[in-house]
Formats: structure tokens, C-alpha cells, sequence
């Protein structure tokens, strides 16, 4: 299954139909709401992606959070990169500085 997504460039649509997700008539917009909150930790899948990546990923994992976050890692290896965005910090306790996200290879 991995080894496909790599190869081909095959659609949100797909990916959650080998997981074995069914749509939902919309996405849940209290989980959408925490997924959008995930994106502040260092390193976590959802900084991969958009707001409105992020409600379409839910919307077709049918809400479930475990299989959303499935889908997220497996477009993540057909990408074959993350985005890791670091977190904000004070220089001098006054100036907030916000350092460059940069991509690296994505891994099982």
C-alpha cells in the first residue's frame, strides 16, 4: 500500500478508500478545530498541511482522528517530505521570533 502511494501521485479520495474510510457530509468543526490547534507542536503531521487540506482529509475519514491522521502520513510519503515548523520564542524576553519551517523526508 505504501509502496504505491509512493510511486503514483493518487488522490486524497484514493488513500482514504485504502484505509477503508467512508466520507462524511461534512467535517466535524470541533475536530477540525483540535487538528487546526495540532499544528502549533513541533513536528506533528498536521503542519503538513493547510486548513483546507485539513478539513477535506476529515471530511473524507469520515471524522475519525486516527484514520485521519492515517491519511495524513500516507500523503506525507507520497510527498516523500514533512514540514516541521518550529515553535516561536522571545529573543531577549522582547522580540518573538519565528523561525523558518523547513521540509525533510518523511518516514515511516
Amino acid at each position: 500500500m505504501i509502496r504505491r502511494a509512493r510511486k503514483t501521485n493518487v488522490s486524497i479520495e484514493t488513500l482514504a478508500q485504502i484505509l477503508g474510510c467512508s466520507k462524511a457530509d461534512r467535517a466535524d468543526p470541533e475536530k477540525l478545530n483540535k487538528l487546526l490547534i495540532r499544528k502549533t507542536v513541533y513536528g506533528d503531521i498536521c503542519q503538513n498541511e493547510t486548513p483546507d487540506s485539513l478539513a477535506e482529509i476529515l471530511l473524507y475519514c469520515g471524522n475519525d482522528i486516527p484514520s485521519t491522521s492515517d491519511l495524513m502520513k500516507l500523503i506525507a510519503i507520497a510527498h516523500g517530505t514533512r514540514v516541521l515548523q518550529p515553535p516561536p520564542f522571545y529573543e531577549n524576553g522582547t522580540v518573538k521570533i519565528i523561525p523558518p519551517s523547513f521540509e525533510r523526508a518523511a518516514e515511516l
